[in-house]
């Protein structure tokens, strides 16, 4: 899911932020990192995730090659990602994170900015990576 996985992450994230729980993290880093991972296999194409499913899902975001609400939780993630890699001492992830990250939030720009409605498309179809989308669909 485009929102289960990413909540997950920030959760921990936000337990270390705020408890310095270090306990939590260092349990669930294999599981973070492999979340982190699928993410950025999964925004290949487009470098934020296409097609995914989530647990807001009034408009049928699967239907869509790609959706804002799981386009903005990508981003927030590979943050968080980036965060929790430099507490564990991952650097090398940390920097893939963060590239990622970049990548996502230039995509989200160009996909999915509908000037006309001056309003992110909720989901999208059409999509040319660094180009745009023709349908946009919903407002965010």
């Amino acid at each position: 899911m485009g929102d289960g996985s990413s909540a997950f992450v920030l959760e921990v994230l936000e337990l270390y932020r705020g408890a310095n729980d270090t306990t939590t993290l260092q349990l669930y880093w294999p599981t973070i990192k492999r979340i982190v991972q699928w993410q950025i296999r999964m925004s290949a194409a487009f470098s934020v995730p296409q097609g995914l499913q989530t647990t807001y899902d009034i408009l049928g975001f699967p239907a869509y090659q790609i959706s804002a609400y799981v386009s903005v939780f990508h981003i927030a993630t590979m943050a968080a990602g980036a965060e929790l890699a430099t507490a564990m001492g991952d650097d090398s992830f940390a920097h893939n994170c963060t590239i990622a990250q970049e990548s996502a939030k230039a995509a989200f720009d160009v996909l999915q900015w509908n000037a006309t409605k001056n309003s992110y498309d909720a989901g999208s179809k059409g999509c040319i990576k660094g180009q745009g989308c023709t349908i946009g669909v919903g407002v965010f």
